[in-house]
Formats: C-alpha cells, structure tokens, sequence
C-alpha cells in the first residue's frame, strides 16, 4: 500500500518540510491517493503499477512544491501529472507489446516447424474467423490495415476479432475436456 512516510523521505534531505506544509501534503495526499489510485487501477489495469505511479505523482510534487502550492487548484495539478505518468506507462507497455522478442535478421536460422495458424486452429472456426487471427496473428497487421483491406470499419475488425478469439478459446476448452 501507498505510504506518505515513504514518499516524504525522497526528499528528506534535500528540504526540511515546512509544518504549514508539511500540513497541507497531509491533507491533499489524505483527501486524493485514494481517488487517484482507483483512476489508475481502472486504466492500467495494475494494482502495483498504479500504486507506484501515484506514489510518484507526489514525489514530484513535493520536487516542485513552490509551483504546486501557488497553483489556483493542486488537486487538478495532481490528477493533471497522474494523467500524463499514466499516459507514459500506457506508452512503455505498448511498446513493449510491440517490440519483437528476438531478431531474426542475422544468423540465418530458419524455423523448420513453423506452420500457417490456420493448420494450428481448431475445427469449428468460420472462414471470416481463421482470416482476421491470422491477418492479425500471422501477418501482423494493425486493425486499421485489416479495415482497409476487409473493407469493414476498425471497430467492426476489432469486434470480430474478439469474437473470434472467445469462440477459439471456447473450441479449445472444449476440446481439452474432450480429451480428459
């Protein structure tokens, strides 16, 4: 859990809190993290990484605590900087949902196993369902790519792409226990 003793020693140190602000960190952690904790839970899905980020929030406020306690609202500066820390988490793991695993550009290995996914499908899957996980899955190709080229829109791709996946999840159970 976030701790106010934790955050005040990042800067225990550099500054002596002053009481009157020492006071008024109190109140404005006490009346917030809660608040802002829950913000980023429901947007990153994270417990941990949203306890962090607002722990963070306020170590940045106490490095900037000049310019936050002449603000005319420091609780929409908090949920201003809790906004933006969020944003550059959503980023980092979008990139790192993106980066590939491994190169394959040097070394010349070639994967003698490899099979198209439509092989690898489970039975049950409709045509339309095998060509949107492997436009996605196989080739690569963004929802904005597979909109052009199926030429429904990109809510309509992303739709039937999570169809298609809850239905071959479920053919997948199924068959498991099948063979139990």
């Amino acid at each position: 859990m976030l701790d106010l003793c934790v955050i005040k020693s990042y800067l225990k140190g550099v500054s002596v809190l002053e009481t009157s602000f020492q006071s008024w960190f109190d109140d404005l952690y006490l009346e917030n993290s809660l608040k802002m904790i829950q913000t980023a839970q429901r947007l990153l899905g994270n417990a941990e990484t949203a306890e962090d980020i607002v722990q963070n929030v306020f170590i940045i406020l106490l490095a900037k605590k000049d310019q936050v306690m002449l603000h005319p609202c420091p609780q929409a500066w908090l949920f201003a900087t809790l906004r933006n820390l969020i944003g550059n988490e959503l980023q980092k793991q979008r990139h790192r949902d993106t980066t590939p695993l491994n190169d394959n550009s040097g070394g010349g290995y070639e994967d003698r196993y490899s099979f198209p996914l439509c092989d690898c499908l489970p039975p049950g899957l409709s045509d339309s369902e095998k060509d949107i996980l492997s436009m996605l899955f196989e080739a690569g190709y963004s929802y904005k790519e597979i909109s052009y080229k199926t030429g429904r829109s990109e809510l309509a791709c992303r739709l039937k792409f999570h169809r298609a996946k809850v239905h071959c999840r479920d053919l997948l159970t199924k068959s498991k226990k099948v063979e139990t």
